[in-house]
């Protein structure tokens, strides 16, 4: 076999080598994804409930014995205004896991798409690495020792680089998510400014429209700070973050409009803006050592293809 027929193959089985693995990265971000969605069917069940039970009341309201006890005591018309809104949120809120669910799905249909265009890499790879080790065996001297020692330690520096560029990856789509998340409290606290200074239901449902969002968002960025976490744990890296998603988005101020629920409303929003921002700060951190991490490989895959070069050259 003749250097340029052996470089061949050492590219083959490089390439071969990096599908392998993605096709392992694959497999786990499918089972990641599944385990996303059997959770989102289970949000969709129960939010699907209560958007019903909320219907319900409302046409218990419109026809009902208690809407004509309503009309009677007086309040009907306000009462009706506010169940509505419940059930109008409550479809917005389920809706939106709908949404989030497809997405997942339409995610794991491309992922398995890609998963089957790599079923026969491995036998492939399996026998270019007999035929490779075939080819060293009949190598002698210290020469193609080290040739080979090259070879496999420029693959591994490749298959780390691929591995922190899928780290950076998943850090991006975080940032993406924390980002709207940011966006969507600081329209909350906007309107919750104008609702204390005599905001009408209006700025209450834009603003609790807005805190929905950020609900939303921050179960998103949990989801995808997850994943970021599995990554960063294959370049020895690590992400610890919580984020809150439950008390901070409820109805209190919605069924009850006081200025007391409204100040506890801004405060809940304020305290989620400083979280979100604390984790938007260790994001941007891991991303800038992750980017530190790529151009250090880079340099070391550089230094090592030179001395490949040179050394087949001279050989």
């Amino acid at each position: 076999m003749t250097d340029l027929e052996y470089e061949k193959l050492c590219e083959r089985l490089r390439a071969l080598h990096a599908k392998l693995a993605r096709r392992e990265k694959l497999n786990a971000m499918l089972g990641d994804l599944e385990e996303q969605r059997q959770d989102l069917l289970r949000w969709e069940e129960a939010l699907a409930e209560t958007w019903g039970k909320e219907e319900r009341d409302v046409e218990k309201l419109e026809k009902g014995i208690s809407g004509f006890l309503a009309s009677l005591r007086g309040g009907k018309e306000e009462r009706l205004e506010k169940e509505r809104a419940e059930a109008y949120a409550a479809k917005l809120r389920y809706d939106a896991k709908v949404r989030e669910r497809t997405d997942v799905e339409g995610r794991m249909d491309a992922l398995r798409r890609e998963r089957d265009g790599l079923r026969d890499v491995e036998q492939e790879y399996n026998a270019l690495l007999t035929e490779k080790q075939k080819v060293l065996r009949q190598r002698s001297g210290p020469a193609g020792e080290r040739i080979a020692a090259l070879e496999e330690q420029i693959s591994g520096v490749g298959a780390v680089l691929q591995e922190v560029d899928e780290a950076a990856a998943a850090g991006r789509a975080a940032q993406q998510v924390i980002t709207s998340a940011a966006a969507n409290l600081r329209s909350a606290e906007n309107y919750g400014v104008w609702d204390m200074l005599g905001g009408d239901f209006l700025s209450t449902m834009l603003k609790q429209n807005a805190m929905d969002d950020a609900r939303n968002d921050i179960e998103r960025i949990q989801w995808h700070l997850s994943r970021f976490s599995a990554e960063l744990k294959d370049v020895q890296m690590e992400l610890n973050i919580d984020l809150p998603t439950g008390g901070l988005l409820g109805f209190a101020d919605l069924f009850f409009d006081n200025l007391f629920v409204d100040w506890e409303v801004q405060r809940y929003i304020e305290d989620a803006q400083a979280q979100v921002g604390r984790c938007e700060e260790k994001v941007e951190s891991l991303m800038r050592k992750l980017e530190e991490s790529r151009q250090t490989l880079e340099g070391e895959r550089t230094r090592l293809t030179a001395e490949l070069n040179q050394l087949v050259a001279e050989a």
